[in-house]
């Protein structure tokens, strides 16, 4: 009878044994699963933490299956980069022409004084100097700003200032004729008047510069030159300069610098959209004896202008450097101005 329960007993705990070893491979692998730090400092992925809690079990995220590929950040330039510019493709010709460029003729710079279509050139010119007041006072503003210009001068100015002859030379500009005496109802009494004048005038600052010029400005403009003066200037060779844009600094009312600039800056408007070459007109104006004028008179205004003209110099040359104007002198090239 005891054997009997014994072996009951036994078969009892076989039983039981098996339950109970599968108990305990079960709570083991649950004790396994994967565990995420929630942080309080805001830290990223893959650093490591100092404590273990607040942690739950996660499985990874299921793909989206509409999100759209993120592309790769380009690499940012490596500024230390020793190994220099890409190679230049080679040079099949070692350097040498081949014979359809040898063939072809070397190519001249540009003349400054030509009407090159390929440099935007203006004409900066000044009027019935030199003075001793003024005159001087552009050439200083010229030289700063390192730009030429051209003088139409008049002949009993350049005896009284031939220094400012030689000092415009100096500084690069061209000196052309004005005329020996300005003088509107002698030299507009008669073609030959007029020549004699204008030759007169020739001369004289042949003698000071040592070169011979046929350039010349008409005073009031060419409008006032019918046929037969232009006749007499074909048959002597002279090249006629007018204008497309004034100051206005002829006004006998007198300017002020924010007029004469604002007179070029329309001017060069007007000028551009008809597609010409920009050609100024100032004054450096006439010799005077004194600076000294009773407001209200015509000498008083005249000067006034010649003060504008000075005070307005600077923007008026900024004014074209900024919009890509190269300046040039007048020569036999220069286009007409209208």
């Amino acid at each position: 009878m005891k054997k009997k329960a014994l072996l009951t007993a036994m078969a009892i705990l076989f039983c039981i044994l098996p339950l109970v070893a599968g108990c305990s491979l079960f709570s083991q692998e649950k004790g396994s699963e994967k565990k995420v730090v929630l942080s309080t400092n805001n830290e990223q992925p893959g650093h490591q933490t100092g404590s273990t809690s607040n942690t739950l079990p996660v499985s990874p995220p299921a793909p989206d299956k509409n999100a759209q590929p993120q592309a790769e950040p380009e690499p940012e330039p490596d500024h230390n980069n020793s190994a220099g510019p890409p190679e230049a493709p080679l040079d099949k010709n070692n350097g040498e022409k081949t014979p359809e460029e040898a063939e072809q003729p070397p190519q001249a710079p540009p003349s400054p004084g030509s009407n090159n279509k390929n440099i935007k050139t203006v004409y900066l010119t000044f009027d019935d100097g030199p003075n001793s007041h003024f005159t001087e006072k552009v050439l200083g503003i010229l030289d700063k700003e390192q730009v030429k210009a051209s003088f139409m001068v008049i002949g009993t100015n350049v005896l009284k200032n031939s220094e400012l002859i030689k000092q415009m030379v100096a500084q690069g500009h061209t000196v052309a004729n004005h005329t020996y005496s300005h003088d509107y109802q002698y030299i507009y009494g008669s073609p030959e008047n007029f020549m004699a004048d204008l030759e007169k005038n020739r001369e004289i600052l042949k003698s000071l510069t040592g070169k011979d010029t046929l350039i010349f400005r008409a005073p009031g403009g060419p409008a006032r030159l019918t046929k037969p003066y232009w006749d007499k200037l074909q048959e002597k060779g002279y090249k006629s300069i007018s204008w497309n844009i004034t100051g206005g600094d002829s006004d006998p009312a007198g300017v002020t610098p924010e007029q004469v600039y604002n007179n070029v800056a329309s001017g060069l408007d007007k000028v551009e959209k008809a597609h010409l070459t920009p050609i100024v007109l100032l004054h450096d104006g006439s010799q005077l004896s004194s600076l000294e004028a009773k407001p209200g008179t015509a000498t008083y205004y005249y000067i006034q202008s010649r003060n504008s003209v000075v005070t307005a110099l600077p923007d008026i040359i900024h004014l074209f450097k900024e919009k890509g104007y190269t300046f040039v002198t007048v020569d036999e090239n220069t286009p007409n101005a209208w």
